[in-house]
């Protein structure tokens, strides 16, 4: 028999392993192919056929050992090299599986899944521009490479090519519409870009074909969230745990949403479920102080709190000095610095503390907001007054406004300081009571909407969203004639987007008297105080303006969302940091309704005393 020849025995049990092998029955044939090697150790195709039954057995180590005996007998064999540099892939031995699917196109110049997978191995070594080359060259060829497109728009998604991205992710899909892993990139996608009906629609697609795909279910899930179908919200996160009970983004958005529900307790214990080395565990511990301060556990709350520094978006604020950080240590002729650190409404609400340190002797350098510099000039106790920023003077200590509560040991209701800390520039007051005339009815500010939420960050986005009530909801408030209106918006996206031209005293009138503005002309705090120390009562969403009327003692009406801040506790219409507040609270996630209709039968309760 020649060299080349086949024995017929051993090509009959070649064939007969091969059909057992594509059957499935895996011992079956490995025992067959054995069988050949006693016989003849250096059998090509049975060394080769048992290597690739190996990576069948997802035992990719194994499958390299047994090919590589084969590639000594055979090297040029194009379709062994490719396994092998698959084999090479799946252990994640990239350099030598980028080394070896090179091999095999320089072998075979036109496989296009070698091209295919070897830009697979790139996008994960991060060469994604190499990687984008290759996706290209397979997809010049093969136009409707499904994979390839998706693995493309992976590439310049890592790049933020995002566009880009959503239209290879759509070719995808145009490729093969039932391709679950493309429609559901093309969703997340859809969703950066804030096309929330479509990428539920896409993720509705996406459960049609594969209905236990979790990350589809948790994805989709989110989406409710933010329509505000909670319940619906949390019975994916649900389905999603049940099929992936360790996927950590899921717990963490499952105890998001038990606490918009108001479940604050499960929602506690669900954030203890997230891993200690999970991104989301410093928010988890975070949110916790927070659902710990609304239910009034102030100890633990406040303790808890300081984990905020961990958080991704608290630790690029946190600010580092030489100095010690004051935690309640001795103050008699100390100079501390007291800096802001997050909204204006938290720098309002905690310089209350500044009166308490500087009855414990200390000198008090207050650092701030630039837009709150003037007005925060004001406050009992406060040695020296500067904008972020600027130059600071010696000093022994220092304390972020926020840990004030902890160092003063704020750990019942009946502890927090006195709110009459703040008051308006006389002058500028006086100047507005000229500019608004001769008083004819009683004037009531309003505030429908936060500030601009900072663009790169989702939190802050539905945030905004939650707290804001859109303007044309307010039309019953102004349906009544005994009271004149005043726009305290700031001037923000919250205006603009509406149409709404606002400035001087032309206003605005939606079917009621006019809302008189003056927002262009509030330069900063102090601006808006003195105009605030004009009117008889405000009324705000939870912004930094209902602070404001607060801390100056002016009555304010909070319209408050359901999932409520923490600072404003649970099931009271009032508010221990602000004795001048009324609270009219949200009913049911994202309805405004009775909100507004609450708010319009008290204003009419009060023309009739």
């Amino acid at each position: 028999m020649r060299p080349n020849q086949q024995n017929p025995a051993i090509a009959a049990q070649i064939q007969q392993a091969v059909a057992l092998h594509q059957r499935g029955e895996h011992d079956k044939a490995e025992a067959l192919y054995k069988k050949v090697l006693a016989k003849m150790p250096k059998h090509f195709q049975a060394l080769y056929l048992l290597g690739m039954l190996e990576l069948h057995r997802h035992n990719p180590a194994g499958a390299i050992e047994l090919i590589d005996q084969a590639l000594k007998i055979n090297p040029t064999h194009v379709d062994a090299q490719f396994d092998r540099a698959t084999a090479l892939e799946d252990l994640e031995r990239y350099p030598e599986a980028l080394r070896s699917f090179d091999l095999v196109l320089a072998l075979k110049s036109d496989f296009t899944e070698a091209l295919y997978r070897r830009g697979n191995v790139l996008r994960a070594m991060q060469r994604h521009m190499e990687a984008l080359d290759c996706y290209k060259r397979v997809l010049a060829v093969k136009p409707d490479h499904a994979q390839a497109w998706l693995k493309q728009g992976n590439s310049l998604n890592d790049l933020g090519r995002l566009n880009e991205a959503l239209g290879c992710y759509e070719k995808a899909v145009a490729a093969a519409p039932e391709y679950p892993e493309a429609l559901f990139n093309l969703a997340n996608t859809l969703k950066e870009f804030n096309r929330i009906d479509e990428a539920m629609a896409t993720y509705d697609k996406v459960l049609g074909i594969e209905p236990d795909f979790a990350e589809a279910l948790a994805n989709r899930a989110y989406l409710l969230v933010g329509k505000n179908r909670l319940e619906e919200a949390l019975a994916g996160y649900d389905r999603a745990l049940e099929l992936l009970p360790d996927h950590a983004d899921t717990i963490y958005n499952r105890a998001v949403t038990l606490e918009d529900l108001q479940r604050y307790e499960e929602a506690i214990a669900g954030y203890a479920k997230v891993p200690d080395k999970d991104p989301n565990f410093p928010s988890a511990r975070w949110n916790t102080a927070l659902c710990n301060l609304k239910l009034g556990n102030l100890e633990a709350g406040w303790r808890q709190y300081e984990q905020r520094w961990q958080t991704e978006q608290m630790r690029k604020t946190q600010r580092y000095f030489t100095q010690p950080l004051w935690m309640g240590q001795e103050l008699l002729g100390k100079t501390i610095l007291l800096h802001s650190e997050q909204g204006f409404g938290d720098t309002l609400q905690f310089a209350r503390y500044v009166p308490l340190l500087a009855e414990r002797g200390a000198r008090i350098l207050l650092q701030v907001q630039p837009a709150l510099k003037t007005l925060m000039a004001s406050v009992k106790g406060v040695s020296a007054i500067f904008g972020t920023g600027e130059q600071l003077p010696p000093f022994d200590l220092h304390c972020p406004l926020m840990s004030l509560p902890l160092a003063c040991q704020t750990f019942t209701l009946a502890a927090i300081p006195d709110a009459h800390y703040l008051q308006q520039d006389p002058d500028k007051s006086a100047s507005w009571k000229v500019r608004l005339g001769e008083k004819r009815k009683r004037r009531v500010g309003l505030v429908w909407a936060g500030s601009n939420p900072r663009a790169n960050s989702p939190a802050s986005k539905r945030l905004d969203a939650a707290r804001s009530i859109p303007y044309s909801a307010l039309s019953p408030l102004l349906q009544n004639d005994q009271f004149e209106f005043f726009a305290v918006q700031p001037q923000s996206s919250a205006i603009s987007p509406l149409g709404i031209s606002l400035g001087g005293l032309s206003g605005l009138n939606i079917g009621g008297p006019r809302l008189v503005d003056y927002t262009r002309d509030l330069r900063d705090f102090s601006d808006t105080a003195a105009l605030i120390d004009n009117l008889d009562l405000v009324i705000s969403v939870d912004t930094a303006v209902a602070h404001l009327a607060g801390s100056l003692g002016k009555p304010v009406w909070l319209l408050n969302r359901y999932n409520t801040d923490w600072r404003w506790l649970l099931g009271r219409n009032d508010s221990p940091w602000y004795p001048s507040m009324r609270i009219f609270r949200q009913d049911k996630p994202g309805d405004w309704s009775k909100v507004v209709e609450d708010v319009r039968a008290a204003l009419l309760q009060l023309t009739q005393h």
